[in-house]
């Protein structure tokens, strides 16, 4: 039998009168002091666990060069503000309450409107040559019309080169790609000269740090593959830096600053984890 609200309710002596019990304004009853007692306990005890859990997963970037040197200080204390549970490979995050740090604000180009720009980077790039250059040229306008990753653009403006003058700064292939995909990848920085049509060599070259990447004749800086590039701004300054997928490189991070247009290599950092 259905044990309805309706089933509880009790006829009276006088003709037609029916009492029931009076329902609670409250569906939910509260529980009694010492269950909320218990309730808020299990709570926090479940929020600390979590931070715990979250404390024991987390990395943290320790200077291997650039001890005691004011950017290289901060910069570790806000990478390690964000608690990373692995390496920042493809972005490194500034903390808001950091204040002495900016980014630039990176804006998406269209590959094809902008195509003698992203041709010109390609060239500086892979130095393409011979018989196959025509079509390795085809391949890179196809690939931007069907939209396949990585082929992704972005542009801002920044004085990269701190010579009192804003570039305005090409990340090429700006899309994080996984860890252990298979083919090349990486999100090199390239000068774009004033015309807006063309890479600026010279001044893409100190941005250029791919060390033991394939360093050679035709490639003075080495190859960009594997090499995640970002910028930021600490203190009106800004500093270049590069994390790397390379085999023997990943964890590592390196910043760098280019003054009166030679490049120096600030601070480097090493990815730990317990």
């Amino acid at each position: 039998m259905k044990n309805s609200f309706a089933q509880r309710c009790l006829r009276t002596n006088s003709p037609g009168e029916v009492r029931c019990p009076r329902r609670s304004h409250n569906a939910f009853q509260k529980p009694a002091a010492p269950a909320r007692r218990l309730i808020r306990w299990l709570a926090s005890s479940l929020g600390l666990f979590m931070v715990l859990v979250g404390m024991a997963h987390a990395g943290r970037y320790e200077l291997v060069k650039g001890k005691g040197v004011e950017v290289c200080e901060a910069y570790k204390k806000n990478l390690n503000s964000f608690k990373p549970s692995e390496p920042m490979r493809c972005d490194r995050l500034v903390n808001p309450e950091f204040k002495d740090f900016q980014k630039p604000k990176w804006e998406r180009i269209d590959g094809l409107a902008n195509y003698s720009l992203i041709e010109s980077a390609y060239e500086f790039l892979e130095k393409p040559s011979g018989p196959g250059r025509k079509a390795d040229l085809e391949g890179l306008r196809e690939n931007i019309k069907a939209q396949n990753e990585p082929y992704t653009f972005s542009t801002a403006t920044v004085d990269i080169d701190n010579d009192g003058k804003p570039e305005r700064v090409l990340r090429y292939f700006d899309t994080c790609i996984p860890f252990g995909t298979k083919g090349r990848y990486g999100t090199p920085l390239l000068v774009v000269a004033a015309d807006g049509r063309q890479v600026d060599s010279v001044k893409t070259s100190r941005v250029m740090h791919n060390r033991g990447h394939d360093s050679g004749p035709g490639y003075p800086v080495g190859r960009w593959s594997y090499a995640m590039y970002d910028v930021f701004v600490y203190r009106s300054a800004t500093y270049f830096d590069r994390s790397s997928d390379f085999v023997g490189e990943r964890g590592f991070l390196r910043v760098f600053s280019i003054q009166n247009n030679a490049t120096k290599e600030v601070c480097h950092y090493k990815y730990t984890k317990p």
